[in-house]
């Protein structure tokens, strides 16, 4: 119900209880006898019909009940203000439990504007940020003294991302071993090279891993392994790229190739999925 409308009733009842009370009042004895005596003042039949005169009579006759029952009335006064100061009370009351839901139910709308500011803020940085990805790894020997020339790799990587990434760090190793875990790099410190480059979005780049293996010693080793049956074990290259976005944010770039001595090719090894990773 509007407003308005609620306030116009409520002063129309309040308006007709009022007349009520005073139509009451003219059924009282104390009423009626004012009004009889009133009937028999002398000047009374001058101005009978005067409408001022009934006004008059009616004011002084409800003075009258007024001071006949004024004990009464105060009572009823009394209870009429105990009640609507209840009232008002509850109504206060109601008010403070609506005030405080309205508190809570706006700390919580704080939250939840919070909680998706951040994920917007997350998903903003998720579409606006750079990722390198390991292109290929090409076999990079080097010419050494006539016993073989040292094996190498050679990293080639892009940013696929959407804004610039800052390299800080390329930690690399190429080392012999049946299979390669995240260990074999982590407690291998020599491999680790710090740096300060940037690299666009969508541009490439690569870098050389050296290694102490020469390519034809490990044909030889490779050779006799298979031909006595023994464990196979290989030349495996484990690294990663650590970069920052825009907005500090580190990011890793993880991979775990290993080297086709035969072919010389570096392989991506397929079944470690865990160092092989984009962050």
């Amino acid at each position: 119900m509007p407003r308005r409308l609620r306030d116009t009733i409520a002063w129309t009842l309040f308006i007709f209880v009022i007349a009520g009370l005073l139509w009451l009042a003219k059924l009282s004895p104390s009423y009626r006898e004012c009004d009889a005596d009133y009937k028999q003042h002398p000047a009374y039949s001058e101005s009978t019909n005067s409408h001022k005169e009934r006004i008059r009579r009616f004011v002084l006759c409800e003075g009258a009940f007024f001071d006949a029952n004024h004990d009464a009335i105060t009572a009823i006064a009394t209870l009429a203000i105990a009640i609507f100061t209840l009232t008002l009370w509850r109504a206060t009351k109601r008010q403070v439990g609506l005030s405080e839901q309205n508190v809570a139910v706006a700390r919580e709308q704080t939250k939840i504007s919070k909680r998706l500011a951040s994920i917007a803020a997350s998903q903003f940085r998720a579409e606006h940020r750079p990722r390198l990805r390991i292109r290929y790894v090409d076999y990079e020997p080097n010419t050494d003294d006539g016993e073989g020339n040292l094996i190498g790799a050679r990293v080639h990587f892009t940013n696929i991302g959407a804004t610039n990434a800052r390299i800080i760090m390329i930690w690399a190793r190429i080392f012999r071993a049946s299979a390669a875990t995240m260990r074999d790099l982590t407690t291998y410190p020599g491999g680790m090279i710090r740096m300060d480059s940037s690299l666009d979005a969508g541009a490439s780049d690569s870098k050389v891993i050296p290694s102490e293996f020469r390519d034809i010693g490990e044909t030889r080793r490779v050779a006799v392994l298979a031909r006595q049956s023994a464990p196979a074990e290989g030349l495996f290259l484990i690294g990663r790229i650590q970069y920052r976005d825009e907005a500090g944010i580190a990011r890793d770039t993880g991979l775990c190739w290993h080297l086709d001595i035969v072919r010389q090719q570096w392989l991506r090894t397929t079944d470690q999925p865990e160092l092989n990773y984009e962050d």
